[in-house]
């Protein structure tokens, strides 16, 4: 009986220090690794502009990982590329995604959905993959022990792992388009500037909530489009 309090202090302990220290190795890798320092928190754009817009983003589910979680306000998005005369979105409502280096195979991605907990989720308005313009993927993370590719809800928990020159596979109708990481960098969550490519080109960007277990920022992971075949 003396040493039931004692276990149940050290099982405490270890309980505190599975969540703890995926956010301490976060922030020291953040501060010593390959993130965009320049850019790490981006100025929010000047919004009065867009007050007569008045687009409402649709808000996301479970952990918030859309990215304008605060000002959902956003210019009207172009009109999607025709494609030999018609729109390509019309007629592709998902597609599959691959990160070898995460273990991330085949993974469904919903275009313009904002649902993540059954797919990925490719962000309303934003180009598809081999466009011209940004692919924007979205999906949701948890503390990286926790990390399931099976499951939508874990998917991303290991995407900071990712680094230049890594690999995105994604197949659309057959056709398979593979982009090389390019940079990563973390943001504020009403940061509307990952939205937009980082120049002209043909784009796909990855993001989740970090730290690990929280949704306290977002990490984005800029990759550009190298090759395309079947």
């Amino acid at each position: 009986m003396k040493v039931l309090p004692l276990l149940s202090i050290v099982l405490g302990l270890v309980c505190l220090g599975m969540v703890v220290w995926p956010m301490v190795t976060w922030q020291i890798s953040f501060a010593f690794g390959d993130f965009d320092q320049e850019k790490i928190i981006s100025p929010v754009p000047d919004l009065s502009a867009l007050s007569s817009v008045g687009n409402q983003l649709p808000k996301a589910s479970g952990f918030g990982l859309i990215l304008l979680s605060s000002f959902n306000i956003l210019p009207s998005p172009p009109p999607p590329p025709l494609v030999s005369g018609f729109d390509k979105k019309a007629f592709i409502s998902e597609f599959t995604l691959s990160v070898p280096k995460l273990k991330i195979y085949q993974a469904k991605v919903k275009v313009d959905s904002e649902n993540m907990d059954q797919a990925l989720a490719l962000f309303p308005g934003t180009a598809l993959p081999g466009e011209e313009g940004n692919a924007f993927i979205t999906g949701h993370s948890v503390l990286p022990q926790f990390f399931n590719p099976q499951d939508y809800k874990k998917i991303f928990s290991t995407l900071p792992q990712l680094e230049e020159g890594d690999e995105v596979l994604v197949n659309i109708a057959g056709v398979e388009y593979r982009f090389l990481v390019e940079s990563k960098k973390v943001v504020n969550p009403d940061d509307v500037s990952a939205l937009q490519p980082p120049a002209s080109g043909k784009y796909l960007t990855l993001m989740t909530c970090v730290p690990p277990g929280t949704s306290l920022k977002r990490l984005v992971v800029i990759c550009k489009l190298t090759t395309v075949g079947n």
